[in-house]
């Protein structure tokens, strides 16, 4: 039998592949990944959270960068603002992002930190680069690029992307080819709908991307077109 063109035939009856539980199931997630990943909801207790403590990046929003037709701070070249006629009082934001990280810590939640580049002051809001789904993250695809590498949002992704690979954490799907996806524009409303605001900071393609992932999952993805230059549907709704 074993050198006869049915060998592997017989062979593979008895290691037959097994598609169902699927990727998702709590069981399996523990067997393969060590621990069930992501979210389905956003209402219930907090597990895991990711943050980037404010540091030197912010040294970039300097006095000078102020445009009193915005009455902001504003850097044109490395794409980001600020809007206050002053630099940031950076030792403030540490300290007021300590009060939070304890906070969370106290109720109970894993705080997990990600760096970011030297020159990218927006680093912070890490609710933008991924998506935590059932089973894993959907890493996003920033929009603004600056003149430089680790100017602009553009660049997050890859510090999201390793940590969340050290973490563990399955990654779903990537933002890619001409998609546009940012984490502050997307919320679940329970288990079998979550909801996405299209601006011109999420495209069409990105979106598309997202719901293929969710459509495999069984989920529905409600999508609002935000009007103007609102970025995110998170300034209009919050689970």
């Amino acid at each position: 039998l074993k050198d006869s063109p049915q060998y592997y035939h017989e062979v593979l009856k008895r290691i037959p592949p097994r598609a169902q539980p699927p990727f998702e199931d709590d069981a399996m997630q523990a067997r393969v990944w060590g621990r069930r990943w992501g979210v389905y909801n956003d209402v219930g207790p907090l597990k895991m959270v990711l943050v980037h403590r404010p540091g030197d990046e912010m040294r970039v929003m300097s006095n000078d960068k102020y445009d009193p037709a915005i009455e902001a701070l504003i850097d044109d070249e490395q794409q980001w603002y600020y809007r206050h006629d002053k630099a940031p009082d950076i030792a403030k934001m540490q300290a007021e992002h300590d009060q939070m990280v304890a906070a969370l810590r106290s109720a109970g939640a894993e705080v997990v930190y990600v760096e970011s580049a030297r020159t990218d002051p927006k680093a912070m809001y890490t609710r933008d680069n991924v998506v935590a789904v059932s089973g894993g993250a959907v890493v996003c695809r920033m929009g603004p690029v600056g003149a430089k590498p680790g100017h602009g949002r553009r660049g997050e992704e890859a510090y999201v992307t390793r940590k969340v690979a050290e973490l563990g954490m399955p990654i779903l799907r990537t933002i890619h080819g001409s998609g546009l996806f940012e984490g502050g524009s997307f919320c679940w409303l329970n288990e079998h709908t979550a909801l996405v605001g299209l601006s011109y900071r999420q495209n069409e393609e990105g979106v598309r991307q997202v719901e293929e992932v969710l459509a495999a999952q069984g989920v529905r993805l409600v999508k609002v077109d935000l009007a103007g230059y609102a970025m995110h549907i998170d300034g209009e709704i919050l689970m």
